[in-house]
């Protein structure tokens, strides 16, 4: 009986040493592998506002090693497998590529209301990251109960409600950017069902809308929403489409002039509109409406056109340049970016802080702001950088583009 004792142990010990011995591989494995991964989102997809990479490894319950998560990045992806492929570890891939092929053919969309709002998660009490305007294009990356995960021209990745935005296919797409359109650029307004402004309105209106142009009469357009709604807008608050996206470069008075048109708007976490804005939704706003996409938030801003040379005080630095603030810089220009304005000349700028106000870093003007002068830490160029990386006019961007 002992002799059978003994061959039972041995057999129990082997087995549950084998099984550690598995664990420890798999662990060996799924830290080699997360270790690619973590490079792949470095090199490929280090901002995460604009590159979906969620993904990871896990053994399924029959032990097999699992690829998942999204992605909508294409090269990060082959890339992974590569990698993956050439350490030979086996695997199940179920990375879940975007856009998620639940969505058909209707992986595209245009915003359908004045101004909707950009989440960072599916739900209302997430935080606003940003907001898009009427008529604008979006790319749909996926969809859950009530909302639609979307793409903006400027790149950036949020959620909004399956209501603010129509979607489209390849050709509804394509007819849609070929259309005659206008924009409204009056701060506020609506359209109504008549030619008549005293008539039913049928939504409110935003600087920077569009719509697509029916036909017009003397003091109205007939319009149609993306969702086909029809209405009229007052003639003298548009401007025809084409013209808009077509005007030469804007000059530094056209920029210092559009950005004194929002003075007194109130400070919007996420604000991107004349409904309120944040600091870089309002730089942001200033470029779009001259046909200049830029790029959201102010850290992202603060990476594109060129730098102005710091060490001459602000003698070289232009109206209608960029200026970035960190929180705190006691002369630390490595500090993270926080606050973003636009210089007016005469060492005045123009910023969302509150409200959209000016202010001076002459100490001797009531304007003054030392806190701002102490934390200013970076100037850039914009103006003269048009169509470089980041700063793009409205007409070559893709999403404004026929789609081939």
């Amino acid at each position: 009986m002992r002799p059978i004792k003994n061959i039972f142990l041995l057999l129990l010990v082997c087995f549950f040493y084998n099984s550690d011995f598995c664990v420890a591989n798999d662990s060996v494995k799924h830290n080699i592998i997360n270790s690619e991964i973590i490079k792949i989102k470095k090199k490929f997809a280090p901002d995460s506002r604009l590159v979906v990479f969620d993904v990871g490894i896990i053994n399924d319950s029959s032990g097999q090693n699992v690829l998942q998560g999204k992605t909508n990045s294409v090269i990060a992806f082959n890339e992974l497998i590569a990698q993956i492929n050439h350490l030979k570890i086996p695997y199940l891939n179920k990375i879940v590529q975007l856009p998620d092929s639940s969505l058909t053919e209707k992986s595209y969309g245009v915003v359908c209301q004045s101004v909707i709002n950009l989440r960072s998660h599916p739900h209302h009490s997430s935080e606003m990251l940003s907001q898009a305007l009427l008529g604008m294009p979006v790319l749909i990356l996926e969809q859950t109960s009530g909302w639609l995960r979307v793409q903006t021209p400027d790149n950036y990745i949020a959620w909004t409600e399956k209501s603010s935005i129509v979607r489209f296919n390849k050709n509804q797409m394509n007819q849609w950017t070929s259309d005659r359109k206008v924009l409204f650029c009056n701060d506020f307004g609506h359209s109504y069902e008549k030619p008549d402004n005293k008539s039913q309105r049928v939504s409110d209106l935003v600087w920077g809308d569009v719509l697509m142009c029916v036909s017009e009469s003397k003091k109205f357009i007939k319009v149609a929403y993306p969702d086909q709604r029809v209405a009229f807008v007052e003639k003298q608050f548009c401007r025809d489409y084409q013209s808009w996206i077509n005007e030469p470069n804007p000059t530094p008075a056209i920029i210092v002039s559009t950005a004194k048109k929002f003075m007194g708007i109130p400070y919007l976490w996420g604000g991107t509109s004349v409904k309120g804005v944040d600091c870089s939704g309002f730089t942001k706003m200033i470029y779009f409406v001259n046909g200049i996409i830029i790029q959201r938030d102010a850290s992202q801003q603060a990476l594109y056109g060129k730098q102005v040379n710091l060490e001459n005080g602000f003698d070289e630095i232009s109206a209608a340049d960029l200026l970035f603030f960190a929180s705190e810089s006691n002369g630390d220009l490595a500090k993270a970016i926080t606050h973003v304005g636009l210089y007016l000349g005469e060492m005045k700028f123009i910023h969302a802080s509150g409200r959209v106000s000016i202010n001076s870093f002459d100490s001797r003007s009531p304007l003054f702001s030392s806190y701002r002068l102490n934390t200013l830490v970076k100037y850039q160029n914009y103006l003269n950088n048009i169509g470089s990386t980041g700063i793009l006019k409205i007409k070559d961007s893709p999403f404004y583009q026929l789609i081939k």
